[in-house]
């Protein structure tokens, strides 16, 4: 025998749960993430009122140093630490180099540095440009990879050892000592 179909004709009128003051509220992730995704785009992208306009002299050509250029682009990084850590990391981690020629390369470790770097382009040079007097200032990133041929990667704990051995040779006396066994 099969059981008999009930069809249901329910209807249902979502409401929002109204709470007392001292009572639990539910949460879902998808709200939380909208949220969150809400404040963090109103809170990294600049207004147009926050966005200082930097007038650039197009007779702007004074001489800079190499320790001027670093000065400038270390204060920079500070400036960015809070409001675009990738950048500040990028600033910190490669400095410029102030070529004979007057021009001024940064070397980059990957693709996606020097995608950030472009992006944010047109933000820092007029900066830097008035920072340094210098209308004709010009950025060139290069990619440079680099061969960490020297690092060994260490997975087993006898690759450790050996690797700690060369470091520091008299942990093989305290191995024999201690009769310690390497699994």
């Amino acid at each position: 025998m099969t059981p008999p179909s009930v069809v249901s004709s329910k209807t249902s009128v979502s409401k929002p749960i109204e709470s007392a003051p001292n009572s639990l509220r539910s949460f879902s992730l998808k709200g939380m993430a909208q949220s969150m995704h809400a404040k963090s785009t109103s809170s990294t992208t600049p207004s147009a009122k926050n966005e200082e306009t930097i007038v650039i002299d197009p007779s702007w050509n004074s001489k800079f140093t190499q320790e001027e250029l670093t000065k400038c682009w270390l204060l920079y990084a500070e400036k960015n630490r809070v409001t675009n850590p990738r950048l500040y990391s990028i600033f910190v981690n490669h400095s410029p180099v102030l070529q004979p020629d007057g021009k001024i390369i940064l070397h980059v470790k990957n693709k996606t540095q020097e995608s950030e770097l472009l992006s944010e382009k047109s933000v820092f040079m007029p900066y830097f440009k008035k920072a340094l007097q210098n209308a004709n200032f010009e950025l060139f990133i290069e990619i440079v990879m680099v061969e960490d041929d020297d690092t060994q990667k260490a997975y087993t704990s006898a690759d450790k050892f050996k690797l700690m051995l060369e470091k520091n040779p008299a942990l093989i006396k305290l191995k024999q000592q201690f009769s310690l066994d390497l699994d």
